[in-house]
């Protein structure tokens, strides 16, 4: 019964042989997305009530999360493509995962990033908010326009 159940659940995620599920590629990335900003809001949210040291601690451990996120992040672009509504069948805000990229891996993010732009995987806007993190966040990366009650 065991048996049976473990391959219902394998094939539940992984839909037809050789094809992984859009709910699977979307929680890989969501995963990502989560790591991201939990520790980093609930440091944020709570830093009045933090001491030095654990605060210190936190940022560290944060610091290793932005690494095994960005690691993570380019093998699942490499192997599957950006994780684009098409790829991972939901929006997410995945721009903000790479505000964190750490030097290791900005190069190496941005000639994979410019390559699925090339290929029509990223919009403009996305991509250059994207461009404008890993190169360092100089200037504006895109043009505001502001709406008025009357236009």
């Amino acid at each position: 019964m065991v048996f049976i159940t473990g391959i219902w659940m394998c094939n539940a995620q992984t839909g037809p042989p050789g094809k992984v599920s859009l709910n699977v590629l979307y929680n890989q990335v969501e995963n990502i997305f989560k790591r991201d900003q939990f520790v980093r809001s609930y440091i944020l949210h709570n830093e009045k009530d933090l001491d030095r040291c654990l605060k210190e601690s936190l940022w560290l451990y944060q610091n290793k999360l932005d690494f095994i996120n960005s690691k993570e992040l380019l093998s699942f672009i490499k192997e599957h493509g950006y994780p684009n509504s098409e790829i991972i069948g939901k929006p997410l805000l995945l721009f903000i995962v790479f505000m964190h990229t750490p030097q290791p891996f900005k190069q190496p993010m941005l000639a994979l990033i410019r390559n699925e732009y090339q290929k029509g995987n990223i919009p403009f806007e996305e991509f250059r908010q994207i461009q404008w993190h890993l190169e360092g966040r100089e200037g504006i990366p895109f043009t505001f326009r502001y709406v008025t009650s009357e236009q």
